[in-house]
């Protein structure tokens, strides 16, 4: 029964790569060193990156994180403008989530602005000299 390890030690590979240079099949190389055949087929088809990368790929690239960082930076769009803006198919949680990781964004409700008065409206432009 083969061996079962995560990564091809360099011993391994060097190995492979020597009985396939003497002509031996991928099925008899797996064989001989106690290796399934996808494993020394794998390593055959791409020898530079046999080992495989763990975790979950991102949704957004580290290019779209700094796009969508420079569009919310001083700006009052919503996670919805964003999302439609640069056109992602990442769910607008997850565009939350990338604002809020950002440590130099801080979003916040805005304050509300009492409602201009008459005598507010008179006192600028007195004060302007519109008047």
């Amino acid at each position: 029964m083969p061996v079962r390890r995560r990564v091809l030690i360099i011993e391994e590979q060097a190995q492979i790569r020597a009985l396939k240079d003497a002509g031996l099949t991928d099925r008899a190389i797996a064989r001989q060193l106690g290796r399934s055949y996808g494993c020394v087929d794998h390593f055959l088809r791409n020898p530079n990156r046999s080992a495989p990368v763990p975790g979950r790929p991102r949704l957004i690239s580290s290019q779209n994180r700094r796009r969508i960082s420079r569009m919310v930076s001083n700006s009052t769009w919503s996670v919805n403008q964003v999302r439609a803006e640069t056109r992602l198919s990442a769910s607008r949680t997850t565009i939350w989530r990338c604002i809020r990781s950002n440590e130099h964004i801080c979003r916040q409700t805005m304050q509300k602005a009492p409602h201009l008065t008459n005598f507010h409206k008179q006192a600028y432009m007195a004060r302007n000299g519109k008047m």
